[in-house]
């Protein structure tokens, strides 16, 4: 006599197996109490056995969705009402990429508030950023140290004023940091709003948002070279790779160098701009081709590759 496992009938596999009314009327109840529409009694594929958008934070309890009991790549965006994936919802380290199917197109509007965002915090002194926060820099010269870079980990941050003078000056620990016109282990923020989201692959910090922007910083005028009245003062800025200038000095009856831009902001080879008018090296010098003339910077930009 053995007990059926889908069931639990009592079956009677031998000849000699003892029986009496009880568990035949046991089998009886057992098997008028099942579903027998179409369908029914036999096991559902994971995925199918949920009816769309029935999924609601109503129905989960905190912290009970683990990694064992999601079947690899069953969850998509049809079964999962707005809104309703909380982080009280989801035990520490239990969705993996394997457990969402690749073309599940979860979105922002079915995740509640406050999950897989950035917590925001004001800071007007040097500190060290942490994973998950969008920092405002709302000082001048505030130094930011980037923690160890953890896969994974994702760091904002905004200046909240300009700080040409005195940017903000953002250093990595340890690797670099790589994007566009920045392959170092710093970089500056200065002008207003400026900003840079940075995402650690384990080695090195990435920029994937905003990036280098110096603001408008203004030179030191040399050798005749003097800046006109009723216009920008000269002035370079230096956003991502590409360096623009600014101002209309005049300049004097010999061609000599006006002043001389800092290492970050000078071409790769020697640029010429402005039809002739004037030249930069790459040792940043910039001179003047033409002479006792007002020449003209705005516009003008050239790049540091």
């Amino acid at each position: 006599m053995v007990i059926t496992p889908n069931m639990s009938l009592t079956a009677w596999t031998s000849s000699d197996d003892d029986f009496d009314h009880t568990q035949l009327a046991t089998n009886f109840a057992l098997v008028d109490g099942h579903d027998h529409s179409p369908g029914k009694g036999t096991q559902l594929n994971a995925a199918e056995a949920i009816v769309n958008e029935t999924i609601t934070d109503a129905l989960i309890a905190a912290a009970t969705i683990t990694g064992d009991k999601i079947a690899d790549e069953t969850i998509t965006a049809a079964l999962i009402a707005n809104n309703t994936i909380t982080a009280a919802q989801i035990a520490n380290n239990t969705i993996t990429s394997s457990q969402i199917s690749n073309s599940a197109g979860i979105t922002l509007e079915q995740l509640a508030a406050g999950v897989a965002r950035l917590t925001v915090s004001t800071k007007t002194s040097a500190f060290t950023a942490a994973d998950g926060n969008l920092y405002e820099v709302s000082t001048a010269g505030v130094a930011v140290t980037l923690p160890t870079p953890t896969s994974g980990s994702l760091i904002s941050i905004w200046n909240g004023g300009d700080f040409a003078t005195s940017p903000t000056a953002i250093t990595a620990s340890s690797g670099v940091i790589l994007g566009n016109g920045v392959l170092s282990t710093s970089m500056d923020l200065g002008a207003g709003g400026a900003y840079v989201t940075l995402y650690a692959n384990g080695t090195d910090w990435f920029i994937v948002g905003g990036g280098l922007d110096t603001g408008w910083v203004s030179v030191t005028l040399a050798n005749g070279w003097t800046n006109s009245v009723g216009y920008y003062p000269a002035s370079y800025r230096v956003i991502e790779d590409r360096v623009w200038l600014r101002g209309s000095p005049n300049v004097p009856s010999s061609d000599v160098v006006g002043f001389t831009l800092p290492v970050g902001a000078r071409p790769a080879s020697p640029v010429i701009l402005d039809a002739g008018q004037y030249a930069v090296a790459t040792n940043g010098q910039v001179s003047n081709e033409e002479t006792d003339v007002q020449i003209t910077f705005d516009g003008v930009s050239f790049s540091l590759t």
